[in-house]
């Protein structure tokens, strides 16, 4: 690697073999995250547990899910990715293996609820931002859309590959199998590859950026820094908690719990129907992507508007689906939207508070994310036992989605609002910010 600029290969600037590593460890958490759409079938007929129970463990789940974002993400403000993902992951896969070994409703709610809910928390949300906020600058709404992008592309990946192999060596055969990759391949290439910053690396921290002429930039002011404290008493921070809780309801509460379950209730097989969930983890992969591509052009909220306006339309015909043409339908328009907020939302809070604490703020409104998810999980499941379908909460999610846009629309703008040198850098142009401290210098990207 060239210590100023940070270049391997001669070409490839350091931060995209980060991101790579990154990618396929959020790729692997997702799909862990997502199995127990896989499991509902198995755990029903091995067990004889009901469905809303079932969904009480999963809804535990994503409430711990949402609990470690917080933390998360005063880790990664404190410490930095690589440790925060060597954690999480480590939990993750104790909790696989304990799930694949358990006999009861008491151990699946505190092994799945608990133990894995909190690893693959830390694996989402703030964990995208502050490696896209560490490592990019003029494209980091792309990186972080990437990198969000994952998380779909898990589910798109691993729930397939998951019912194949329970056909193949049963439920349990395919958690260990999933442990077994989390420990032998995705934690040894984080301890390898994956650096803190551009420092951590060797890499100059005040190196040019490539094609310059080789002079040292100026860096740019100091940015500020804006604590959970000071965030929490703008309106801003409040109105993203509701969007963020709207978009939980809707996003893994919903459809990531219960769309396979809905399909086959509806007389879709179950190998057919994880294939439209493929399809919706492939058109999220180009949603998000393109999602963050529009982050570092276009005004944040109207980008959060249109997610939404996809998501109400996509559940609005859902409860009509009744054969896979529909089904696929459905995955394309709700894929394009299925994780594309979290670029714009990153970006934005960015703009408005600063990277220093992104993590911090970004994780604490990503629990009140997992807060509506939870409880989607749970009410979308009691909702199929009473009225023995889920038209009602489908339909109810669209509602709420029209909401979330409006509310998009409302947010003050990110424009000028944000620290010192924000533009110049969305422009390609200085260097990241200096934070006031040597040892907290960043270098500058060249994404």
């Amino acid at each position: 690697m060239n210590p100023r600029t940070g270049m391997v290969f001669g070409r490839i600037y350091y931060g995209w073999v980060v991101v790579a590593v990154s990618f396929l460890a959020i790729v692997v958490s997702a799909g862990v995250r997502a199995a127990p759409q896989a499991l509902i079938h198995p755990l029903e007929q091995e067990f004889g547990w009901d469905r809303a129970s079932i969904a009480l463990a999963v809804s535990t789940s994503l409430l711990f899910y949402g609990i470690s974002g917080p933390i998360a993400g005063r880790l990664l403000d404190k410490y930095g990715p690589r440790g925060v993902m060597m954690g999480f992951l480590s939990m993750t896969g104790a909790g696989i293996l304990a799930t694949a070994f358990m006999q009861s409703l008491w151990q699946f709610n505190l092994v799945w609820g608990v133990v894995v809910g909190l690893g693959t928390g830390g694996m989402v949300g703030a964990l995208s931002a502050s490696l896209a906020a560490r490592w990019f600058t003029r494209n980091r709404g792309l990186v972080i859309g990437i990198l969000t992008a994952a998380s779909s592309t898990g589910q798109a990946a691993i729930i397939p590959i998951i019912i194949a192999a329970m056909a193949v060596i049963g439920w349990r055969g395919s958690l260990i199998a999933l442990a077994t990759i989390l420990g032998l391949i995705i934690l040894p290439s984080i301890w390898l590859f994956v650096k803190n910053d551009p420092a951590d690396a060797g890499i100059d921290p005040v190196a040019p950026l490539p094609g310059a002429s080789g002079a040292v930039p100026v860096p740019a002011p100091p940015q500020p820094h804006t604590s959970l404290t000071q965030a929490m008493r703008t309106p801003g921070f409040w109105t993203f908690c509701v969007i963020y809780t709207i978009c939980g309801v809707t996003d893994s509460g919903m459809i990531g719990t219960h769309l396979l379950a809905h399909s086959i209730d509806r007389g879709i097989p179950e190998m057919t129907a994880a294939i439209a969930v493929a399809v919706m983890g492939i058109m999220n992969l180009f949603g998000t992507t393109f999602s963050g591509w529009c982050s570092d052009r276009f005004d944040h909220r109207k980008i959060l508007a249109v997610v939404f306006t996809f998501r109400t339309v996509s559940l609005a015909v859902l409860p009509f689906v009744n054969d896979l043409s529909g089904l696929l339908l459905f995955a394309v328009f709700y894929g394009l939207s299925w994780i594309a907020t979290g670029p714009p939302t990153a970006s934005y809070l960015t703009d408005r508070y600063g990277r220093r604490s992104l993590g911090t703020i970004f994780g604490t409104i990503w629990l009140a994310h997992q807060i509506g998810s939870a409880g989607s999980a749970y009410l979308s499941g009691v909702v199929r036992v009473q009225t023995g379908d889920y038209t009602l909460a489908f339909l109810t999610g669209a509602g709420l989605t029209v909401v979330a846009a409006l509310l998009s629309l409302r947010l003050a703008s990110s424009r000028g609002a944000g620290p010192a040198g924000t533009t110049e850098l969305a422009e390609g142009r200085g260097m990241m910010p200096f934070d006031g401290d040597q040892e907290n210098q960043r270098a500058p990207t060249t994404g």
